[in-house]
């Protein structure tokens, strides 16, 4: 995934100060490194369910924008289906990978289905847009769960906004290791809305939070402290900060920058900061 030269350097920054102190604080020092890391996969593959079931779904943004109830991803990875047609709701939409990994344009693969029922035109306030993988695969991660997408309207700076709650996350690892997982987010839609057939353009900022358990049965929490800022044409993240809990300690507060398309970021552990290299 994108940020696991991350991980590397906290675990060998973790042993090295933890070694001062004792046995017992090497292992929560693992522990910590542990939370980081699984509580980002979570991050990542969820945001990516979101952002392949909201392409979907801008094609029942308008009455003008169906005008057909099958459609092949760009990159002809994964066919979506939209039952019914027309202008009856819900609407039932269907992204079907194959049973097998197809590589996307993003060069990440999948396997298995995204299901979402939506309950009216996507630009409309109070749409909500229920998603539900089934099997779905993301790098041989399986990802299960349900994400609760409402349309929200229009805020006070009259750009789009969402929220977004997820329950009872589970992510399974290719090594057969559970991660839990439960967010409650808003996503803001900063630019793109004139052209919501366009993912490249479109620009978003996520505020919010999360807990979940590790696989090694570590609670933890996942706090946006400031704004992550993501945008459709760049694969990583544009700015923002996350600190992240364990035992209610913040042990790592990571800063992706100021808004530049680069993968240059920092993370902060036990009072010290060192740059790193998102993947």
């Amino acid at each position: 995934m994108r940020q696991k030269a991350i991980f590397l350097k906290l675990f060998a920054i973790l042993i090295v100060v933890t070694l001062i102190g004792s046995c017992e604080k090497v292992e929560d020092g693992i522990e910590d490194v542990y939370s980081a890391e699984e509580s980002t996969t979570a991050l990542i593959l969820f945001s990516d369910i979101f952002v392949q079931a909201d392409i979907a779904a801008k094609m029942v943004s308008e009455p003008s924008a169906l005008k057909s109830n099958v459609f092949a991803m760009d990159g002809g990875c994964g066919i979506i289906t939209i039952e019914p047609l027309g202008s009856e709701f819900p609407k039932t939409i269907t992204i079907n990978y194959g049973e097998d990994n197809c590589t996307g344009l993003d060069l990440r693969e999948r396997r298995g289905q995204i299901v979402a029922t939506v309950s009216d035109w996507y630009r409309s306030e109070g749409c909500v847009l229920s998603i539900t993988p089934n099997e779905y695969f993301l790098d041989d991660y399986k990802v299960a769960g349900t994400k609760v997408v409402t349309n929200m309207g229009y805020n006070d700076f009259q750009q789009p906004y969402f929220t977004v709650e997820i329950s009872d996350g589970v992510i399974t690892t290719p090594d057969q290791k559970i991660i839990q997982w439960s967010t409650s987010r808003t996503r803001t839609w900063l630019a793109g809305e004139d052209t919501y057939l366009n993912v490249l353009d479109d620009e978003y900022e996520l505020e919010g939070s999360a807990v979940g358990v590790t696989s090694r049965d570590v609670a933890f929490t996942f706090n946006i402290t400031k704004p992550l800022n993501v945008k459709g044409d760049c694969p990583w993240v544009r700015s923002g900060t996350i600190d992240l809990k364990v035992n209610n300690t913040i042990i790592v507060t990571t800063d992706y920058g100021d808004e530049g398309c680069s993968p240059n970021a920092t993370a902060t552990i036990l009072g010290n900061t060192f740059p790193f290299i998102m993947k």
